[in-house]
């Protein structure tokens, strides 16, 4: 028998042998016990005390829940197994299982709580709002250094009373009643993107050479040929004329002062060579481009 053959078959049922050894590990995995939980906990959230155990059903449907409570912090709080089933191709291949726990959510609310008059007072000062605990709304236009600066200061707040190291790991900043995207600090790395050739450039420009009173609406992720006819696309961006999947960027809708729907785009954005902003009436089919 040719030796390629002979390679090939017991590389199949190397792999046959395998693939029914993942199936029986799925199939057979249980829930955890008590006591895996507790460690489990305990690992991750703290040392804590027992108080209580649910446990339900058997096989696919089985279920174990335990309470406890937190000795640093006193919350009281669950950590629970559970079985997932597997799937694959619309085929379920077996169970295993996953463990979950609502101790970070009840977390975020015992800092904000203890760091409430230092909050409270940041907000007041910057004029913004929070969402959880990493997600910053300015209610007016921020500029990039005031955004780090907030971020900055909210990060050594949360510090001061996260003795787990639980809180988020970056701050993302918005402005202008959550439509605007500032910029993201990242804590651990001690850094700030701000995003000045986004939304701002954007709004600044419609504004001074199209409609001064025109109402930014948000932006989305979309392919050029969504926005471009090919003859566009071949006339602008020769240089994709080859490529099977074309190149995305952000579009920048806005209503015009009679609340017509537009969008704005920067060429540059998709990675071509031509350049420049366009605007473009959000019509059905396609776009109509705005001579202005």
């Amino acid at each position: 028998m040719n030796s390629k053959r002979v390679k090939y078959q017991a590389r199949i049922v190397a792999l046959s042998v395998l693939l029914i050894f993942s199936l029986f590990a799925l199939c057979s995995c249980k829930v955890s016990g008590k006591k895996a939980l507790i460690r489990y906990a305990k690992e991750n959230y703290g040392d804590c005390e027992f108080i209580s155990e649910e446990h339900e059903g058997s096989g696919k449907d089985e279920k174990r829940t335990v309470y406890l409570m937190d000795k640093e912090t006193g919350i009281e709080y669950s950590v629970t197994s559970k079985m997932m089933s597997q799937v694959l191709d619309a085929t379920v291949l077996g169970h295993t299982e996953i463990k979950s726990s609502d101790f970070v959510g009840k977390y975020y609310k015992y800092i904000k709580e203890e760091a409430q008059d230092e909050l409270s007072a940041f907000m007041k000062k910057y004029d913004i709002t929070l969402e959880g605990l990493n997600d910053i709304y300015f209610a007016a236009r921020v500029s990039g250094e005031d955004a780090e600066k907030a971020a900055k200061e909210l990060t050594e707040i949360l510090e001061e009373h996260d003795t787990k190291g639980l809180c988020p790991k970056s701050h993302p900043v918005y402005a202008e009643a959550k439509k605007i995207y500032v910029g993201n600090y990242f804590i651990d790395e001690g850094t700030w993107t701000w995003a000045e050739s986004g939304n701002y450039k954007m709004i600044d420009y419609v504004h001074e050479h199209f409609d001064k009173d025109a109402k930014y609406v948000h932006s989305i992720t979309t392919p050029l040929n969504s926005i471009f006819s090919p003859e566009e696309q071949d006339r602008l961006f020769p240089e994709f004329a080859d490529q099977a999947e074309v190149p995305s960027a952000e579009a920048y809708y806005f209503k015009d002062k009679d609340g017509k729907l537009f969008l704005a785009v920067d060429l540059k954005d998709f990675g071509g060579k031509a350049t420049g902003i366009r605007l473009f009436w959000d019509k059905a089919p396609g776009k109509e481009e705005i001579k202005y």
